[in-house]
């Protein structure tokens, strides 16, 4: 008898062959991981050819009419799971203890173990943030007259957001520096606690934390798996106003999860409105004024696997 891995049957083509989903694949990377694999993000497409060989495959069922269901279940031998949680007594003590924290805190729901969610989020990376490719023509550049504050400030009306953007070059304060320590640039989590980790138990030997001391473990995973955006001011030249804006990027100098091997990478976007200076050469006239555009910027970073 096997442990059922995959909740969506895989197809069969004429020779009798498994093919397997995205999804199926993705299950069987999860279950490889659980079992044991130390790092959570190295699992090539020829690494799982040769793990498909270990899994049995059961003969496709028919329906009434007779035919053959191009579908099987995928179902993992018992003494292969003995056999690789064996393996796990070479763990570092360290590491094993935090592996028993959250083997004992997980909870299978609808077929999927939620401590997979929490230590392997896969956020989205296509974010519309890109470098700016300007013409260096100088005839292209606003002239004195060009930058009234008070005419643009008009233009830009209720856009104009003193958190994210700057006339004149701020001082720095946000800027990261390698002289800052990794306690110092990793703020603390901030909201609501993720209900995965809330709903976390954590025992040893049989026995369940008391309410500080889990309270306790749960403030430290959440701190751990915190991913900060680090803002930074940015000049984008005279040919936007205000120049100085406030981007963001991900904090990503140290490892973000337990095993070690993801890193925090853009999750979410948003933008702000500023003004452009646009010029276009119609009938031989070069015509140039203020337009305004969204310019976007690096809102959330989440733990995920490098690329």
């Amino acid at each position: 008898m096997g442990v059922w891995v995959t909740s969506q049957p895989a197809r069969i083509n004429r020779t009798n062959q498994v093919i397997l989903s995205l999804e199926s694949r993705n299950r069987i990377r999860e279950t490889m991981w659980i079992l044991g694999r130390q790092d959570p993000c190295r699992c090539r497409s020829e690494e799982l050819s040769v793990i498909t060989h270990e899994f049995i495959y059961r003969d496709p069922p028919k329906d009434p009419s007779g035919r053959l269901r191009r579908t099987a279940r995928i179902y993992l031998a018992t003494s292969d799971i003995i056999a690789r949680l064996k393996k796990m007594d070479n763990v570092p003590h360290i590491l094993a203890i935090y592996v028993l924290f959250f083997s004992l805190g997980c909870r299978i729901e609808e077929g999927m173990c939620q401590h997979y969610y929490l230590l392997r989020p896969i956020p989205s990376d296509s974010l519309p943030i890109v470098e700016l490719k300007e013409d260096p023509d100088p005839v292209l550049d606003p002239k004195e007259r060009d930058l009234n504050e008070t005419e643009l400030r008009s233009i830009l009306g209720s856009h104009f957001d003193p958190h994210f953007m700057s006339v004149t070059s701020p001082e720095d304060k946000y800027a990261v520096s390698d002289d800052l320590n990794d306690s110092e640039m990793r703020q603390r989590p901030t909201g609501t606690m993720p209900k995965e980790i809330k709903a976390m138990e954590f025992e040893i030997h049989g026995k369940k934390l008391g309410k500080k001391l889990r309270r306790k473990f749960q403030l430290w995973l959440w701190n751990y798996m915190f991913c900060p955006v680090v803002y930074t001011w940015q000049d984008l030249g005279n040919r936007f106003w205000p120049r100085y804006v406030k981007v963001g990027s991900c904090y990503n100098k140290r490892s973000c999860s337990i095993p070690e091997g993801m890193v925090c990478k853009p999750a979410r976007s948003a933008h702000f409105t500023i003004l452009r200076w646009r010029c276009l050469t119609r009938r031989g006239v070069l015509k140039c004024t203020w337009i305004p555009v969204q310019y976007p910027f690096i809102s959330e970073c989440k733990c995920s696997c490098p690329k």
